[in-house]
């Protein structure tokens, strides 16, 4: 089997970001490639469970994603009609001791900004805004 020692991802988001990265710290260089003229990401809050902090801990991210993130005790749910209560999960230390990790909230600029700062410092990551991909050949 060939061992693959470059790649190019297509997409600086989150994923691509966090593919880049993965990738570059198991020796792999890595070209990503990016359409719009500078990175950043948009939108709004996501929750992080447990095992995204694991996944975010892999990449060497982890630390960083939890001082921006916000903490739950616990997770309400809602009725969009009546706005009675449906059901609350308990998201305090007995959760995160089952689970192996908290539960979080955070804003996805926070946590695209976790992985970038990784990979703008990474030796094996070139990257390049404004680029559009129009064909790949191999």
């Amino acid at each position: 089997m060939t061992k693959v020692t470059r790649a190019v991802i297509v997409g600086g988001g989150i994923g691509g970001a966090a593919t880049a990265l993965s990738l570059a710290r198991q020796g792999i260089k890595v070209v990503l490639l990016e359409k719009a003229h500078e990175i950043g990401e948009i939108g709004a809050g996501i929750q992080l469970g447990p095992n995204a902090f694991s996944a975010l801990d892999s990449l060497g991210v982890g630390e960083i994603a939890r001082q921006r993130a916000v903490f739950t005790d616990h997770i309400t749910m809602m009725d969009a009609v009546n706005a009675e209560e449906v059901v609350r999960i308990e998201t305090g230390q007995a959760f995160r001791d089952h689970f192996g990790g908290p539960y979080a909230v955070i804003h996805r600029v926070d946590i695209h900004a976790s992985v970038w700062e990784a990979v703008l410092t990474h030796p094996d990551v070139e990257y390049h805004t404004s680029t559009n991909v129009v064909d790949i050949r191999e």
